[in-house]
């Protein structure tokens, strides 16, 4: 054995760094800009640090059935079915936001913290958060008018 293979580079070819947002903060995204936008970010990031199609996909669909049970509460609220108050749905909502969050947050955290340990870039998320909250907006106003007009 030759002492010169000890000093070889030890990664492969196509091997690049990963990038990520902190996902501590992740949890004002929700909070403050929805499901629409913890849905956009979250996966972005999933697919920075690496993390499975399958589970991409999970919390995906996860946060669709949020954005969904939303505007049903809505539409049974509409059809007098449902006796809440918008308070309710608004706290019910965010809620809902912060549960997705965590489920985020447990999918994420491994990946993350080995992507932190091993030096990876840590991207700003401010304007991206607020661009597609500005987005997610947007969108929950044009399906919440669509409701309200039927």
């Amino acid at each position: 054995m030759q002492k010169t293979e000890m000093y070889q580079p030890s990664l492969q070819q196509g091997w690049e760094e990963t990038k990520s947002f902190d996902i501590h903060r992740l949890f004002l995204v929700g909070f403050f800009g929805g499901a629409i936008p913890l849905i956009i970010m979250g996966s972005m990031n999933a697919k920075w640090v690496r993390l499975s199609n399958k589970r991409i996909v999970a919390l995906a669909l996860l946060g669709s059935l949020v954005v969904i049970g939303k505007y049903l509460v809505l539409l049974y609220m509409m059809q007098n079915s449902l006796t809440f108050d918008s308070s309710s749905m608004r706290i019910g909502y965010r809620v809902s936001c912060v549960l997705l969050y965590g489920a985020y947050f447990f999918a994420l955290r491994k990946a993350f913290n080995s992507h932190r340990y091993l030096g990876g870039e840590m991207v700003p998320m401010l304007g991206t958060a607020i661009k597609w909250s500005l987005v997610g907006i947007g969108i929950e106003t044009i399906i919440t008018a669509t409701i309200i007009n039927l």
